[in-house]
């Protein structure tokens, strides 16, 4: 057993090998899944190392901790391990592990002996467990994940796809002039059809659904005119999305004048990412890779911030070499919960420069003006086009204005905001002056005597659906376990928590079952029928759909969700509950995504401490793709 000896001048760890390594970490009750997994990965990366470094001896510290890091940061959504002093310093005390620098090795130190490994590859020399690219260090898997897709990206910006000129006329048919000058939503679905990689990035009411349905039947005029059979893919992370976007890409097309011809060619739903790629049950894999390729032409993906690194990947080694695809979602919003941050680094990439000549004709055939903008062109600017123009919230909108501020990290701003009686639709609530217990109390009363009067359980996923708590984490007393206790309670007194199941209770499933067509994310309700059965209940499409409660996939309470998993739905009105302001999670990201989930209301209850780390600590995910990005259309890191 390791000994832990106490100086009188500094505390002093005494690790001399890998094995007082382990022997320190297994006494931290280090023991979540997720760090005995770190652990195991840096074993396994010193057994690695044991083959090679024979002559190493104090170099296994090092090494040990930088493989512990480097699979820790991946569970934290980043894509690799920043090198940087800074970083390293912030991120070893977030995980609790601040004593290594104080009592083994500072950070300088760190990283000069783990160059010296030789487990540790570079670009050069990629079979090794870890890769080190400049300041940072990978996971050699999520290495070529991120250079792959770099290089995929790459290659697409460079090619240009033919375009007849009935898309350019059928353009100006879809999108006549309008309060948006210039339309950006007409130039970003032309530019789509014009390239074979299309980015698209628009907060909510900008008119992403639309130009979705727009994008659609370009690629199918496109195609027509071509003679090629149009060949087209909606897709979306998760099920709820999936079935939003169906949803709402319906009701487009249904409002544009477009003939049945292509009507009649379009795709009529969308499905899951993981759906469209065939994912087995069995082990996860894919059935269709760069072997055995997706059949489609054009693949649009919506909600693309929330996909992470490996399945984007996964989806465009899948994709035929000829092939389309288009992202469109919020960069603004949060990022996937797995590692990576793809679509917002695709947009930091190309921002900072300016669209090039081409660009700038190309709008011009469809009757729009745009200038240049500052900085030199860039071939990636191009291919991303950022709707701004606001369709769904007026100027004087308090949810608007309330977002804008959160986006530009202004405090102030966002607080007078909810000062403002002028603006409606935004209000703050301090923890200070009003406890948890009586703020939901108050909000959810209207919600509750509805649900106590509904006649039917139609009724009540409509109320249901009107209204959400969305809560920043899981567990502890600000999160969504303990706030669906308390909301089950409040419903029904003979309730005990949110244990089991009661007449009423909103259900949110978790996983997808595609056996009987539930989804993760897909919303129901608890309903005791006329036999005195309790059966979950779904709408699917305007049919109610009636499932035993023992049948379900993996569901949860759903009075509150966090609000990772509110993304991509809608809610009339919004009842955020702030974690404090000593959660990790907490950030601007996480605020602006709750703030947009609402149309009519949104209601902030937390510490004004809470709110201004939020507003003011944007989300940062490590990555080195933006970098990447930039560097391979200007040669230079």
């Amino acid at each position: 057993m390791l000994e832990i000896r106490e100086r009188t001048d500094n505390a002093s760890l005494e690790i001399k090998s890998s094995e007082d390594f382990f022997s320190i970490f297994r006494g931290l009750a280090l023991r979540d899944e997720a760090s005995v997994r770190a652990l195991e990965f840096a074993r396994f990366v010193l057994r690695f190392s044991s083959r090679f470094d024979k002559a190493l001896e104090d170099e296994p510290i090092a090494l040990g901790f930088a493989s512990y890091l480097a699979w820790c940061v991946v569970q934290d959504s980043h894509t690799c391990l920043a090198l940087k002093t800074q970083f390293l310093k912030d991120y070893v005390q977030e995980k609790g592990l601040d004593w290594f620098w104080k009592n083994v090795m500072g950070p300088q130190e760190f990283v000069a002996r783990i160059r010296r490994c030789q487990a540790v590859g570079d670009p050069g020399n990629t079979s090794r467990p870890l890769i080190m690219d400049g300041s940072r260090l990978y996971i050699q898997r999520y290495w070529w994940y991120e250079t792959g897709l770099a290089s995929w990206i790459r290659e697409k910006v460079a090619r240009r796809l033919p375009v007849s000129e009935g898309v350019f006329q059928l353009a100006k048919k879809l999108f006549p002039k309008g309060p948006a000058v210039p339309d950006w939503q007409k130039i970003a679905s032309v530019n789509v059809v014009c390239r074979s990689f299309g980015v698209i990035s628009g907060g909510p009411g900008t008119g992403k659904t639309r130009t979705v349905a727009a994008i659609m039947a370009l690629v199918a005029e496109n195609e027509m005119a071509s003679g090629k059979e149009v060949s087209v893919a909606l897709c979306a992370p998760t099920g709820k999305a999936a079935a939003r976007l169906t949803e709402s890409f319906q009701r487009s097309l249904s409002q544009m004048a477009l003939p049945d011809r292509i009507k009649s060619v379009l795709p009529d739903k969308a499905v899951t990412i993981h759906r469209l790629l065939g994912v087995s049950p069995r082990d996860g894999r894919f059935r269709h890779n760069k072997d055995h390729p997706l059949p489609w032409d054009t693949v649009l993906i919506d909600e693309a911030s929330m996909v992470d690194l490996p399945l984007m990947v996964h989806l465009v080694e899948a994709l035929k070499d000829d092939a389309r695809l288009v992202l469109i979602g919020d960069k603004d919003q949060l990022a996937s919960v797995e590692a990576g941050s793809v679509l917002a680094d695709i947009c930091r990439a190309s921002s900072g420069y300016s669209y090039s000549a081409d660009f700038i004709d190309l709008a011009e055939r469809v009757d729009e003006k745009i200038t240049p903008g500052p900085g030199e062109p860039s071939p990636l600017r191009d291919v991303v086009v950022t709707l701004a123009h606001n369709f769904r919230f007026q100027q004087g909108s308090g949810i608007h204005q309330l977002a804008e501020a959160v986006n530009k990290g202004n405090y102030q701003g966002a607080m007078d905001v909810f000062q403002d009686e002028s603006l409606g639709g935004a209000r703050f609530v301090s923890s200070s002056r009003c406890p948890l217990h009586i703020f939901l109390e108050r909000e959810m009363s209207g919600l509750l005597k509805g649900l106590k009067g509904a006649e039917g359980p139609e009724e009540a996923l409509t109320l249901l659906q009107a209204q959400r708590i969305l809560c920043g984490v899981k567990e502890g007393p600000l999160g969504t376990k303990t706030v669906n206790g308390f909301m089950a309670s409040l419903f029904d007194s003979h309730v005990s928590g949110a244990r089991g199941i009661y007449h009423g209770m909103p259900v949110i499933i978790r996983e997808n079952d595609y056996s009987i067509g539930l989804f993760n994310g897909d919303n129901g309700v608890i309903w005791r029928s006329s036999q005195g059965r309790l059966l979950a209940h779904f709408m699917d499409s305007d049919t109610m759909r009636k499932i035993s409660p023992a049948r379900l996939p993996r569901y949860e309470p759903a009075w509150a969700i966090t609000v990772h998993v509110s993304q991509g739905s809608e809610f009339d009105k919004v009842v955020l509950v702030l974690p404090s302001e000593q959660s990790a999670i907490i950030g601007r990201e996480l605020l602006y995504t709750a703030i947009t989930r609402a149309k009519d209301e949104i209601v902030i209850w937390g510490s004004e401490d809470a709110l201004k780390k939020a507003i003011k600590r944007p989300t940062y995910r490590e990555s080195g793709l933006a970098d990447r990005l930039t560097a391979s259309f200007f040669e230079k890191i």
